[in-house]
């Protein structure tokens, strides 16, 4: 597949297209009314590329703006602001700053003397002039009262008690920009004198437009847009403004894509999941509908027309990478959740901004390190976001019925492959009911037990289990079962110390390649990481001794002996527990130590992988058929997405990146086991974003080249009912001589009561026997 860019139309507002010419790249130079700010207030500058788009003009715009600028803090940063992004366009206001008189500080004259304004102002427009790159001036807008001073009260960046100079000298210094805009023949927007002819209309007010005085509200900022965007497209439409062919809007940048046109999904993935009807492609529900390109790093535009109905707090959302705008959550109000956001937060009600089940117009705007969220034109979020790619762009109706007319992007962005599915669509093999098959290993009333791993022992009938007396901390338990999980003994003596247990108990079995010694090991986590050793089958155990100055969560997740006799373990941490001193972080990190002695001592670990935007966790691994390879499959803590994969080809001292898994192998702690026919059993907990089992403990069946190849795998067996959303299945998985499974974990399995530990026995014989023709 050619994964260059992609040369197609984006259809703009109505009926009009892009052209194939690539887009402007327009630089807006400013104070605080250029700038960003924290208000809902809907500055210009970021305004502007939707406002062309709907006069058929493609254009990225990069805001210079800064609050509380004088065009002597301009002249300071204008090459590197300005002068060196190679702009088709800079648009340029400034003025308000200039002429402030602050009684505060004695002023008695304007902050910037008008000679002084002038000769910067003319500085600004020769060197641009010379290097031939078009210019808009702007006179400022102005400020509401004529007859006294003007206080802003909590406008960030602006102190309590900030006096400002009187518009009558404001008009002069407008005036001096209309005088160099006229001799040096520079387009020119008049919003000055404009505000002031819209104030000498029947019932309209100034004060309507600028509420604290100074700035734009967003019908301020509205006007503002439309006499520039007004402006601009004059000046492509006679020619003198076109895209500079020595300065592309984005290296790389493609023309723009449609991706829906007039209802026809024409580059999308998930479209299968969607109807056209009524010029519209409608979806219903969980099904994603995605672009079939990625945005690059850099700037963008994203355009659509849509509706929402039966919406009723439903979750709908445009959602980009492991992000979304919520065009109506659970409280009745516009969201944003995800890393670009940090986390959830609600907005304004939705009715507020769109009319219940009409057709507005959604646009998503990036330049420079802006990212900002219009409806209807007008901007309902902003925040700073790096410049950094989405490999997922998209709309999920959730619980509402989605109408998309026109999705488009203009940015550089190259093809994408079909995400994986969330879901699965093949067989569940549903065993919650079968009583007979279950057998209770401990049980008490009132005391929440979980989190239970196995071992089997070389005699293929003794089973070992440890779990904690608590939910993933407390005093560990340890049992035996003498006759492969059909009965389980008491509770058996362990050593003092192991009261100490702050974390989830695993128990591992070794052999040490210099003697042949075999060993049990015992491992709690947490700060610092503790093992505890047996040489006996379990009869006898050592204290809970520190395996080092580091630490981890589910200490060792997994561990896998290697070619030569040594053996790794894996696990993870997100900050707290590498280090005695350890914080939170917002990454989580996997690990992987490894040790020469069969289990006795391990090195320092060293990290594999690190990041924020998926927390990958909990790795359980396995070992190829043919031994070659080794894959880890890993828990995504943070709900966005399927759970991960990652492969050694090479004994673990190097890992591919992760990969998402399908929706089949979506879930937490996975545990694996081959049968003796070659087929994989992998047990877990149920966390697939789109599973009628969610929450169950199941387990999955299929060959590992299923694995390797992202298939969804054979059948799902529900092996049982978890009355809570989420809380069960820590599993152990052991394949007894003749076959037979005996996955043993924990969960809610009776209504109202504390969880606690059971085991389940199958044979792959009787699923295939229940799977349909």
């Amino acid at each position: 597949m050619n994964r260059g860019l992609l040369v197609l139309t984006l259809l703009a507002a109505g009926s009009r297209a892009f052209g194939a010419e690539p887009p402007l790249r327009i630089v807006a130079f400013g104070d605080s009314t250029t700038a960003t700010r924290n208000t809902i207030d809907a500055v210009t500058a970021q305004r502007l590329p939707a406002a062309l788009a709907g006069r058929g003009i493609a254009a990225f715009v990069i805001n210079a703006g800064i609050g509380g600028d004088t065009t002597v803090d301009a002249m300071e940063r204008f090459e590197r602001d300005v002068l060196s992004q190679q702009a088709d366009l800079v648009v340029i206001q400034f003025g308000i700053n200039d002429a402030m008189v602050d009684v505060n500080d004695g002023m008695t004259e304007p902050r910037v003397p008008m000679a002084r304004f002038k000769g910067n102002l003319l500085r600004m427009v020769q060197t641009l002039s010379e290097r031939e790159t078009p210019i808009v001036l702007m006179t400022p807008n102005p400020m509401r009262w004529t007859s006294r001073l003007v206080t802003l009260y909590g406008h960030p960046p602006y102190d309590v008690d900030t006096h400002w100079g009187l518009d009558a000298v404001l008009a002069g210094y407008a005036q001096t920009i209309r005088n160099i805009a006229e001799r040096r023949r520079v387009p020119l927007v008049d919003v000055h004198a404009a505000f002031h002819a819209y104030d000498e209309k029947p019932g309209q007010e100034i004060r309507e437009l600028l509420p604290d005085g100074v700035h734009p509200n967003d019908a301020g900022h509205a006007l503002v847009t439309e006499w520039l965007a007004d402006r601009i497209a004059a000046l492509v439409a006679d020619g003198s403004l076109t895209p500079s062919a020595c300065a592309p809007a984005q290296p790389g940048a493609a023309p723009p894509l449609t991706l829906v046109e007039a209802g026809d999904p024409k580059h999308v993935h998930g479209g299968e999941r969607w109807r056209t009807e009524d010029g519209a492609l409608t979806g219903t529900g969980p099904a994603r509908l995605t672009a079939a390109a990625g945005i690059r790093p850099g700037d963008f535009v994203i355009t659509a027309r849509l509706r929402l109905t039966d919406q009723d707090n439903s979750a709908a959302a445009f959602v980009f990478g492991d992000n979304a705008f919520g065009f109506e959550g659970a409280r009745g109000t516009l969201f944003v959740n995800g890393p670009v956001f940090g986390g959830l937060e609600l907005l304004s009600r939705s009715e507020d901004v769109f009319e219940p089940e009409a057709w507005f117009e959604f646009s998503v705007v990036r330049a420079g390190n802006d990212l900002r969220f219009l409806i209807n034109d007008r901007i309902v979020r902003a925040v700073a976001c790096p410049p950094v790619g989405f490999d997922r762009v998209g709309f999920s109706p959730m619980r509402s019925t989605m109408h998309i007319e026109r999705f488009a992007i203009l940015g550089a962005i190259e093809e994408t492959a079909p995400p994986p599915p969330r879901g699965y669509d093949f067989p569940i093999v549903d065993l919650a009911d079968e009583e007979e098959r279950q057998v209770v290993v401990d049980r008490e009333p009132g005391q929440y037990l979980g989190h239970p791993t196995t071992v089997l022992l070389e005699d293929g009938a003794t089973i070992i289990t440890v779990y904690p007396k608590g939910h993933g901390r407390g005093p560990i338990v340890m049992k035996r079962s003498t006759d492969g999980g059909r009965t389980w003994s008491e509770r058996l003596p362990v050593p003092d110390n192991w009261s100490t247990s702050r974390e989830v108990p695993t128990i591992h079995r070794t052999i040490d390649p210099r003697d042949g010694t075999k060993r049990l090991i015992v491992w709690s986590g947490l700060y610092p990481a503790r093992l505890a050793v047996s040489e006996d089958d379990g009869m006898s155990w050592s204290a809970l001794e520190p395996a080092g100055e580091w630490g981890g969560i589910v200490v060792m997740g997994c561990v896998e002996r290697l070619k030569n006799g040594d053996y790794i373990a894996l696990f993870h941490d997100d900050g707290r527990f590498r280090t005695e001193d350890g914080e939170r972080s917002k990454s989580f990190t996997l690990f992987q130590t490894r040790s020469r002695d069969g289990g006795r001592t391990w090195a320092s670990p060293r990290a594999l992988w690190s990041g924020s935007h998926v927390h990958l966790c909990e790795p359980g691994i396995i070992r190829s058929p043919d031994g070659d390879e080794l894959a880890i499959l890993l828990r995504e803590n943070a709900r966005r997405r399927n759970s991960h994969v990652m492969f050694s080809r090479d004994e673990g001292r190097t890992w591919s990146e992760p990969r998402e898994l399908p929706g089949a192998l979506t879930g937490d702690r996975h545990t694996a086991r081959y049968a003796p026919d070659g087929r994989l059993l992998i047990s877990f907990r149920d966390t697939t974003l789109e599973s009628p089992t969610q929450g169950d403990w199941v387990a999955w069946v299929g060959r590992y080249e299923d694995i390797v190849e992202g298939r969804s795998g054979q059948c799902r067996i529900r092996l049982m009912d978890n009355h809570h959303r989420w809380d069960c299945a820590y599993p152990g998985v052991e394949v007894l001589p003749d076959g037979t499974f005996v996955l043993t974990t924990y969960g809610h399995w009776t209504k109202g009561a504390e969880p606690y530990i059971v085991s389940v026995r199958l044979t792959l014989d009787e699923i295939d026997a229940r799977m349909p023709e």
